[in-house]
């Protein structure tokens, strides 16, 4: 959910119904509060409305936290329908906005740490048919079409530091699993300690990730830390290597299994660098 807080005007020449406007992504049904301007130029009408509201969205995570969500606001009217009533955008209005205080304004609130990137306004029509109707009005659903107003407001995160901060753990991780390597003789219990508080720690970070998002499908963080987990595999066969070693050092296996290690680590970190860099 976001709460949205705008003014909401029309324009019109002749009678207008706003007693049955509804937004059908509110939260809670709610009722235009008292119009805040109710005047008559060169035979038009103007009502203007300040509308506070909670609002539901179908955020999409796939790309967290390179996400851009779509904020949208709709409305209708709840009974009259396409061919008695039809909402547009108001250009003119629009043009003489700034001369409304405070309407001029299109940002979040000051502590957010998002921006609006685009606000895009269209008009579409919203079928609202009866549950039981008969064949000829089946095949006519325009008949049932009420006219319905869109805003889809765009926000992205305001700078690559907010985005990247969270991946602040997980190049720790990267990098105590790579300089782990680096240890001269065995020290399997430096090793033991490295490997499991890692596992631990990016077990707590991604259930606390997915305890936050609770989402059924993989976000783009999420491919960092299955990297992490698959090189933690290899970290447990490499300590598992070590252990059945004797004191004299280690076989030519286990020679050439570090430095397939020193090479495989570095990859899949250049790889979601350059897919992140992408998104």
């Amino acid at each position: 959910d976001f709460t949205a807080d705008f003014y909401l005007w029309f324009r019109f020449k002749k009678e207008l119904d706003d007693s049955n406007i509804v937004f059908d992504n509110s939260v809670l049904p709610f009722r235009l509060g008292k119009q805040v301007v109710n005047s008559l130029e060169d035979g038009v009408y103007t009502r203007t409305y300040l509308v506070r509201n909670n609002f539901r969205a179908d955020f999409d995570f796939t790309k967290y936290p390179f996400d851009r969500q779509i904020l949208p606001l709709q409305f209708r009217h709840k009974v009259l329908k396409k061919d008695k009533i039809i909402y547009a955008k108001d250009v003119s209005g629009l043009a003489k906005k700034e001369q409304m205080q405070g309407v001029n304004t299109s940002r979040m609130e000051p502590n957010s740490r998002f921006v609006i990137k685009t606000i895009t306004s269209f008009e579409d029509f919203f079928i609202n048919a009866p549950k039981s109707v008969d064949l000829a009005n089946i095949l006519d659903p325009q008949k049932f079409a009420h006219s319905q107003f869109n805003t889809f407001i765009e926000i992205e995160k305001k700078n690559h530091y907010a985005r990247f901060v969270l991946f602040v753990p997980l190049v720790f991780f990267f990098a105590f699993l790579y300089l782990q390597l680096y240890f001269k003789g065995r020290k399997i219990k430096l090793r033991s300690y490295i490997i499991l508080t890692i596992l631990l720690s990016v077990t707590l970070f991604h259930i606390g990730l997915r305890y936050t998002f609770q989402v059924e499908y993989l976000m783009a963080i999420e491919f960092s830390i299955l990297a992490v987990y698959g090189l933690l595999f290899f970290s447990l066969l490499e300590l598992l290597l070590l252990i059945g070693q004797d004191e004299e050092g280690r076989t030519k296996f286990v020679k050439y299994y570090f430095l397939f290690l020193k090479v495989l680590m570095p990859i899949p970190v250049f790889v979601l660098t350059f897919w992140y860099m992408l998104l």
